[in-house]
């Protein structure tokens, strides 16, 4: 369908549905949703979001993504839809993008812990301005919260930076924090650095300052840069945190800072066979082992002779014989 045509199309909508599809001119282009999100960014019950989306995937102005429940604006109906975006009715189209973010991560904090264990000193707050109706997690292990996460990557990395451009600076580090599993697992390594590195420039500007959250995020950056192959700038980042962290008598992030560079130095030795690759023992031998003489070789023992061909001559195959 050509562009000219999105107007009929938008005129026969019913008004609801139309004003949900002028919401989503709001969010970041490109990004998928579903009816939770749309939800949580119009302030509606997610039955009645997925009625919603239901009649707008039935136009051209709305597509599916191939995932289940997954939908996007496709991209020649982007500049209608975001020519009619709307926020009157929701707060404001500030408040419409926040409500959106704060749905992504609380569901991306909640995933976190999901995954993999995180130490309580680690944990990121989640300092939510707007707490989503639907309180349970879209997954309950750590297959399907990956399952969850892996066609949404690009919109979570997009989210970030929408959070970042509008100046809501608490979701950028703590969405960053949260997508722990995104950067460890599908590992996305430049989007990880760019993402961490708004991240550290946003906690840096909060007030009142946050030193501790600031080390978790330097801590992050860098085993990101470690991980995209940027080992000098992984390395004198964890010099700085080691460095903050005594300052601050943080044993814990201490300890972590001299293991990140201790693997950092690692990844950055030659390989082999997955161990370091050391000198020869032949070329350095081992502390532990006495140095090799130099000297000549003792000379053999006498050969072992048959007990019985000796029975009853005490001095046959003694070495001492010959001098008795």
């Amino acid at each position: 369908m050509s562009a000219e045509e999105f107007p009929s199309v938008w005129k026969a909508l019913p008004v609801e549905a139309a004003r949900t599809c002028g919401v989503l001119g709001v969010l970041p282009e490109g990004v998928v949703v579903d009816r939770f999100d749309v939800a949580a960014a119009c302030g509606l019950l997610p039955g009645e979001a997925g009625r919603h989306l239901g009649l707008l995937s039935a136009t051209p102005l709305l597509e599916g993504t191939g995932s289940a429940g997954l939908y996007r604006v496709p991209d020649v109906a982007c500049r209608f839809v975001r020519e009619r975006a709307v926020g009157e009715g929701h707060g404001g189209q500030a408040q419409v993008l926040r409500r959106w973010l704060d749905r992504l991560l609380w569901v991306a904090i909640g995933l976190d812990r999901v995954v993999g264990p995180v130490h309580p000193l680690h944990r990121v707050p989640g300092d939510s301005a707007h707490r989503p109706r639907e309180k349970d997690l879209p997954a309950t292990g750590a297959r399907s919260a990956m399952a969850w996460l892996a066609p949404r990557k690009n919109t979570l990395v997009t989210a970030v930076r929408a959070a970042h451009e509008a100046g809501f600076v608490t979701v950028v580090w703590q969405l960053t924090l949260a997508l722990r599993p995104v950067w460890q697992r599908l590992r996305p390594h430049e989007q990880a650095v760019a993402t961490h590195t708004l991240a550290l420039a946003a906690v840096r500007r909060h007030r009142p300052p946050r030193v501790r959250a600031e080390l978790l995020v330097m801590a992050a950056l860098a085993g990101t840069l470690r991980d995209a192959g940027h080992h000098t700038r992984a390395r004198n980042l964890y010099r700085e945190i080691h460095q903050r962290a005594q300052e601050l008598d943080d044993q814990r992030m201490a300890a972590t800072a001299l293991d990140g560079e201790g693997h950092t130095l690692q990844a950055r030795t030659p390989l082999s066979g997955g161990r370091l690759a050391l000198p020869s023992p032949a070329a350095a031998p081992s502390r532990n082992q006495p140095p090799r003489p130099t000297t000549s070789p003792p000379p053999p023992r006498e050969p072992w002779r048959c007990r019985s061909a000796t029975r009853g001559r005490p001095d046959c195959g003694s070495p001492y014989a010959a001098t008795r």
